[in-house]
């Protein structure tokens, strides 16, 4: 029975975290798991080595174009130092952490992941988290793309040919000596991919419009 008042009952403070504007009811459990933020997550109670492993490998190669021939040996040291305080701290820490998360969170969790007529995102300003309708999420995004005069539509995917130009670009400048090395390896980029967009609801504004952000994450 207390388990059935705690899943009914909300928490006053998660009501001002979590904004419910979809045809969606909440329940007490999701309700107080999306209060705990976008950015949250548990700690894992299992380490997977060879996947650690190579999560550090990939810092060290994503970062290793950025430095200085001299420095690398510096990064790679202090990046296998931290490695293995990481793996020591989990292995071997006093205390073990452990997943705090229940089974009716867990639920929780499950469900609004299946729920497909749902989005849920961060709000434009302030710690705060949106539940909206899909169907109304897609439909203001649609409206901001239609918008001729800040987008057109493009018929062909240019960006393999564009990162190639841009390469060779700064290989002509480097060889010019207009950059030099450092700037070189900071500003090389190694993948191009279409940029993203997506909306974050303006819940303090009327409507609620969504301001659009293009994420350019894996451009460089």
């Amino acid at each position: 029975m207390l388990q059935v008042l705690i899943g009914l009952s909300i928490n006053e403070d998660s009501l001002q975290v979590v904004h419910n504007f979809s045809n969606r009811v909440l329940s007490g459990f999701e309700t107080e798991l999306l209060s705990k933020g976008l950015d949250f997550c548990f700690y894992p109670t299992k380490l997977h080595l060879n996947n650690t492993r190579a999560d550090f490998e990939r810092v060290y190669f994503e970062f290793k174009r950025l430095f200085v021939t001299r420095d690398l040996l510096v990064l790679k040291q202090k990046l296998m130092s931290l490695y293995g305080r990481y793996v020591s701290t989990f292995c071997h820490g006093s205390k073990r952490h452990t997943c705090a998360m229940s089974e009716n969170e867990n639920n929780a969790l499950h469900a609004l992941r299946k729920d497909s007529n749902i989005v849920i995102s961060n709000a434009d300003k302030g710690d705060r988290v949106v539940v909206l309708n899909r169907a109304d999420y897609v439909a203001k995004m649609h409206t901001i793309l239609c918008d001729t005069y800040k987008f057109q539509p493009c018929d062909n995917n240019n960006n393999v040919a564009n990162l190639l130009k841009f390469q060779n670009c700064l290989r002509h400048l480097k060889g010019e000596m207009p950059i030099n090395e450092d700037t070189y390896r900071h500003i090389y980029p190694t993948a191009a991919y279409t940029p993203t967009m997506y909306g974050l609801p303006k819940i303090h504004k009327p409507d609620m419009p969504s301001r659009p952000i293009l994420s350019s994450i894996g451009q460089g």
